[in-house]
């Protein structure tokens, strides 16, 4: 075609021009070969270039070329190691003499981004410990609740029928859940004139930890 035509001239004329070896290789949608070769010698010219091809891939870096590249890397990461001391001893508030007025608001930012960040955990650490004290608190008003509950009925000369029933778990829990919405029972006396209300106590600060390792 025309074009194809055009870039065999262009080729012709860059060897001209240049005075160099040029060979074109053109396949057509039909598989219908055009070339052209400077030299008229197509098969010298693409033997140079496997050559050329094949001698630069087969050049292994030489001994000295390693070592010049190893000490490079370990200049490298003696100036990366410098520079994150630095900036270590920034943090901690040294070394601020050499820090411009623009550096120091720079590691002011830094500084109060890292401050609410260690807020945010401590609030969601006593976040997690309310929610489990408040639950402990929950489950042993339940258990006080069914306590005075089972103590009136023995007071009162009943048959204390509890002791059977909440052996079966799933009615242990129905009752809890139902005692936890009532009001407490009124207080009870002995013979004597004494209280007999069972008092569960809370251990609002337990010594075992729990969340993600803090200890009251």
């Amino acid at each position: 075609s025309k074009r194809r035509n055009g870039l065999l001239k262009k080729a012709y004329e860059l060897s001209v021009l240049c005075d160099a070896e040029v060979a074109v290789i053109v396949f057509s949608g039909t598989g219908k070969l055009s070339e052209f070769a400077s030299s008229s010698m197509m098969r010298r010219i693409l033997e140079k270039h496997r050559q050329v091809v094949e001698g630069s891939q087969s050049i292994k870096p030489t001994s000295q070329d390693v070592v010049e590249y190893w000490r490079h890397e370990a200049t490298r990461l003696k100036h990366q190691l410098g520079v994150v001391q630095e900036t270590q001893r920034h943090m901690l508030g040294e070394s601020l003499e050499t820090l411009t007025y623009r550096d120091l608001q720079k590691l002011e930012s830094k500084l109060n981004g890292a401050l609410n960040q260690v807020r945010g955990r401590k609030n969601q650490i006593i976040s997690e410990r309310l929610v489990y004290l408040q639950e402990k608190e929950d489950l042993l008003n339940a258990e006080n609740i069914m306590m005075r509950a089972k103590l009136a009925e023995i007071m009162a000369g009943g048959v204390p029928l509890m002791s059977q029933s909440m052996q079966d778990p799933a009615a242990r829990e129905s009752f809890l859940n139902e005692s936890s919405t009532q009001p407490n029972p009124p207080i009870m006396k002995n013979q004597n004139g004494e209280e007999t209300n069972l008092q569960l106590g809370l251990e609002l600060f337990p010594t075992t930890s729990f969340g993600d390792g803090a200890s009251t």
